[in-house]
């Protein structure tokens, strides 16, 4: 353990495999020959931002076209790198690192990832944090799950509905009963997106409801296993550029957390 305290908000693999007497990951969900790589994997910052700002054209249509990302929100991500580019530059604590695993002073299996120009999420040798942790004993490194532990449907400003992961599909006799619970639009099982509140409720996570249908047990095993959280745009191109993952679908099932460690 060291003496500075790290405390990030992102959206994490809590469970990854990791091998500390070799200190490498033996994760196949990953790109090992890519993740394993020290010299190439921590120096992507500068190099994915001036992908982005150069290639804006390859960017939105991997967006729009590969993603389903809407052409307006895909805009505000290029405006908003640009900005942060003229205002701050790229080489500065302001633009971080997308990725953190601290297999030394950390959880080996927490591989966090961060939107590069989110600064806030990240704070380091903060003395309120310091004194917190003090004050609670608490000098060991913690995660604390946001959906789980405090019922977040993500990370504020990407806090918004449940989606079904792209690779997955809601089997034929459970649409009937989940369309029930749902309002209709651009809402719905079918549609493959939920409102938190009422995602929330059909997990048990909400009060006073049980599932009237005989689909229960299943359509809750559906709902835990098969659906996720709206990740960042920035994440998902960069789990794109750089691939991270061997599928990319894996970027879906990240978590939101607050991780705190000492390094």
């Amino acid at each position: 353990m060291g003496i500075r305290i790290h405390k990030q908000l992102g959206y994490a693999l809590t469970d990854l495999e990791y091998d500390l007497d070799q200190w490498e990951a033996t994760d196949e969900r990953l790109n090992l020959e890519w993740f394993n790589d020290n010299e190439t994997r921590w120096d992507q910052t500068e190099e994915f931002v001036e992908w982005v700002l150069s290639n804006p054209d390859e960017v939105e249509a991997l967006l729009k076209d590969e993603m389903g990302v809407e052409e307006v929100y895909v805009n505000l991500l290029i405006m908003g790198i640009e900005d942060h580019v003229e205002q701050h530059g790229i080489r500065t604590p302001l633009f971080h690192s997308p990725l953190t695993h601290a297999a030394e002073f950390g959880e080996e299996n927490v591989l966090l990832f961060q939107p590069v120009t989110v600064s806030g999420w990240t704070r380091y040798d903060d003395s309120i944090d310091y004194y917190d942790h003090v004050a609670r004993d608490a000098m060991e490194s913690e995660l604390v799950d946001l959906y789980n532990d405090v019922y977040r449907n993500g990370i504020y400003p990407y806090e918004g509905p449940m989606l079904r992961y792209p690779d997955r599909e809601t089997p034929e006799h459970l649409l009937k009963p989940i369309e029930e619970c749902e309002d209709t639009g651009n809402f719905g099982i079918r549609q493959g997106r939920l409102r938190s509140r009422t995602y929330n409720v059909m997990i048990g996570h909400g009060e006073g409801y049980e599932c009237p249908f005989e689909e229960g047990a299943e359509l809750l095993e559906h709902l835990r296993n098969d659906w996720g959280f709206n990740i960042p745009m920035e994440i998902q191109l960069f789990a794109h550029w750089s691939g991270v993952f061997e599928d990319f679908n894996t970027v879906y099932r990240l978590r939101p957390v607050l991780y705190t460690y000492w390094g």
